[in-house]
């Protein structure tokens, strides 16, 4: 039988890991959402009449490169190498 306290380490580690997976999935949306703006960006020259195409969906960032600038660094890279 599990008692109060095993009961609680195990809400407390699922807190734990549910808080992990969410900030981790935040940081991979802002990586993702610069490597779109990025490639498109890449794509277009810079014109402000332009339509990029829709940006391939963003490799792992490296460790400790998952911010925006990262992000839209790589795919400014991606979009250059593309065309």
């Amino acid at each position: 039988m599990i008692d109060a306290m095993e009961l609680r380490l195990f809400v407390a580690s699922l807190v734990v890991l549910a808080v992990i997976l969410a900030a981790d999935s935040l940081f991979a949306d802002e990586y993702q959402d610069g490597y779109q703006a990025g490639y498109g960006d890449a794509q277009c020259d810079y014109q402000t009449n332009c339509s990029p195409p829709v940006a391939p969906v963003a490799s792992v960032p490296p460790a400790g490169q998952d911010s925006r600038d990262d992000g839209y660094r790589a795919g400014i890279e991606q979009g250059a190498d593309d065309e």
